[in-house]
């Protein structure tokens, strides 16, 4: 994560080098992204970029917690209704508000993409492991209360279910875009694909929920 000095700069200069940031790791991968076109860009010295970050994935990392800050926050409406929607059809919507996130920011889709189909196994394995530890939280939490209101099984193991949710979601968009670009279109297909998949929670896998 970003040092104190890099915070104590003004919220333009910030939102700048994250901005000149995002370009490069959408057009590069990992490897071929250069710290020195960043800082050119930016107009700060090379010395000063160290003095923000440690290196290269220390940046990187910061990307990843804002793109993840910048998604919750587009489902902050969803989330505010979670009480006005069955535990499958918040599951749902909140699938889609993710995909719908990517396609509305596809620059931030290309980093993405990046991270599934050419990061280094362990960055990847890293990024993933931050992410899971949340999801399995969140979606914990979704279940419990799904049971208590009788929307699902209460015999059900709430920790392995989150744990395949979390990874059926991730899967979803490796299986689409280690084949295809990120384009517009295909975010379509990726939303039929988890409608999909929650369906296939909802009538199968041991899910059944009360009429």
């Amino acid at each position: 994560m970003p040092k104190d000095t890099f915070y104590n700069l003004s919220k333009e200069k910030k939102a700048q080098i994250y901005k000149i940031a995002i370009e490069e790791f959408a057009d590069y991968s990992y490897e071929k992204v250069s710290i020195t076109r960043i800082v050119e860009k930016a107009g700060i010295a090379k010395g000063s970029f160290y003095q923000y970050f440690e290196n290269k994935k220390d940046l990187f990392m910061y990307i990843i917690d804002e793109i993840g800050k910048a998604k919750m926050e587009s489902m902050t409406s969803l989330i505010e209704n979670i009480d006005k929607m069955d535990f499958f059809e918040f599951l749902r919507q909140l699938f889609r508000k993710g995909i719908e996130f990517g396609k509305s920011k596809p620059e931030l889709a290309k980093v993405l993409d990046r991270i599934m189909n050419e990061m280094p196994k362990e960055i990847k394995a890293e990024i993933y492991k931050e992410g899971e530890v949340k999801s399995l939280e969140m979606f914990e939490n979704l279940l419990k209360a799904a049971i208590e209101k009788r929307q699902i099984r209460s015999d059900i193991d709430v920790r392995l279910v989150s744990y395949m949710i979390t990874h059926l979601s991730m899967s979803v968009s490796e299986y689409h875009f280690q084949d295809m670009p990120v384009k517009e279109e295909n975010f379509d297909k990726i939303i039929d694909t988890s409608d999909s998949m929650v369906e296939i929670l909802e009538r199968g896998l041991g899910f059944n929920v009360f009429k």
